[in-house]
């Protein structure tokens, strides 16, 4: 709640990522959609809530979510693997009939073939809601400042003391990024002004 504070005013995505999917969050803490709930209205600034397809209250999200007047994404994470694009096709359709807003796929990149794999995924679905971003070292902050060039719908950064997946940047330094390479951006986008 402490960093959603701090970043007030600027457009935020929240996500209460379950442990199984890389977060924090224990299926025994309690109620993620009291908390959701208690987040989209008492902090400024959520456009949306990114929300893992595969969690038994995907779709008490997506109508909590869209009651408040907010996007829902649907979201999958592949750790240790880049998936074919077969699954992923399979996900978004069924994340579309899920009534989620958008979907997005975080995945391992190794190799320019992957990453290449990636971007054409993303830009046959450039026009569909689809995020596609990469985590690893050397693809993963490439795949987040490529790939919304050509089509996916935005970006993840951390705001945080650390990354929570490796490859991650820091928000202040992937805004800053965009400031100065994508003038559509600029025009747009100012933090703290």
């Amino acid at each position: 709640m402490e960093e959603a504070q701090k970043l007030a005013g600027a457009p935020l995505l929240g996500t209460l990522r379950l442990e199984a999917e890389g977060g924090g969050w224990s299926p025994d803490e309690g109620s993620r959609l009291a908390l959701l709930d208690s987040l989209a209205t008492s902090v400024d600034g959520f456009e949306g809530f990114d929300w893992e397809l595969k969690a038994q209250d995907a779709e008490e999200m997506v109508a909590l979510v869209h009651n408040l007047g907010l996007a829902a994404i649907g979201s999958s994470h592949y750790f240790d693997e880049t998936p074919s694009v077969y699954k992923l096709e399979e996900e978004f359709l069924a994340a579309q009939e899920a009534g989620f807003d958008y979907v997005k796929f975080a995945m391992k990149i190794d190799n320019w073939q992957e990453y290449s794999l990636m971007a054409s995924f993303v830009a046959k679905h450039h026009s569909d809601g689809v995020i596609v971003v990469g985590m690893g070292e050397k693809f993963g902050p490439l795949s987040r400042t490529m790939y919304p060039r050509i089509g996916s719908r935005l970006t993840y950064a951390y705001a945080g003391d650390q990354p929570v997946a490796p490859g991650q940047m820091y928000f202040e330094a992937m805004h800053q990024y965009f400031m100065d390479t994508h003038a559509a951006y600029a025009r747009r986008h100012t933090i703290g002004s």
